[in-house]
């Protein structure tokens, strides 16, 4: 087997690390019933299903049978891998309930749109601008998250910033390898982050941030 054989499986087996941020958000819906966590839950697992679908268009012998809706996978996987971001960051930022569903579902039809217009750029633009945008909202979480978990916020900002990297080098530089590599990086990052904000509520109510406790508090009657 080449080496570009084995790249081309890679692409599909690194897949598996999506189950991180899955396993992740599943156990916190399970122990705290926050819907939030369920909401991401799903959103990752279709993210996993489209890229997986996405990906088979490299191997023929599965491609085949659904060779018709390549173009349909490929807007699906571009349009939930940019929204995965996005939607990560606004619930690892831990906004409340109504602010967190009206932002995750004006981001979802705003990037359909510009990916149904196939404009890349301007779907990477809004994705990295509405991340940090969230990020700079919401820095007291993100000082705390350095504050109280250092070690878990260094290896959540060394993938991040792998994913970066790995993002713009599969354009012109073996995409099937550091494509790969772009997955388990993402994922990785995904699940890191969404476990700090798992460890950051569970903090004894007394220690815990003002914002979180009115996250909670709003949960239990939203939606």
């Amino acid at each position: 087997m080449s080496k570009n054989q084995i790249h081309l499986y890679w692409l599909l087996t690194s897949h598996i690390f999506g189950l991180f941020p899955v396993v992740v958000t599943y156990l916190e819906f399970k122990r705290h019933r926050h819907y939030q966590s369920l909401y991401m839950f799903f959103n990752y697992l279709s993210n996993i299903l489209f890229s997986i679908l996405y990906h088979t268009r490299y191997y023929s012998e599965i491609n085949e049978p659904i060779q018709s809706t390549n173009d349909m996978w490929i807007l699906l996987d571009h349009w939930s891998s940019a929204n995965s971001i996005v939607l990560t960051s606004i619930y690892v930022m831990s906004l409340k309930t109504e602010i967190f569903y009206s932002y995750a579902y004006f981001i979802n039809i705003l990037l359909l749109i510009v990916k149904i217009l196939n404009d890349s750029y301007i779907s990477v633009f809004i994705t990295l601008f509405s991340t940090l945008f969230i990020c700079l909202v919401r820095y007291k979480i993100l000082i705390k998250f350095l504050c109280i978990f250092p070690k878990q916020s260094a290896l959540t900002l060394i993938f991040i910033s792998l994913s970066i990297a790995c993002f713009f080098i599969d354009i012109s530089i073996n995409y099937e390898l550091w494509h790969s590599i772009w997955h388990f990086c993402i994922f990785m990052s995904a699940g890191c982050a969404c476990r700090l904000r798992t460890l950051l509520y569970e903090i004894p109510d007394n220690n815990r941030i003002t914002e979180m406790s009115v996250y909670s508090r709003t949960t239990s009657t939203s939606i």
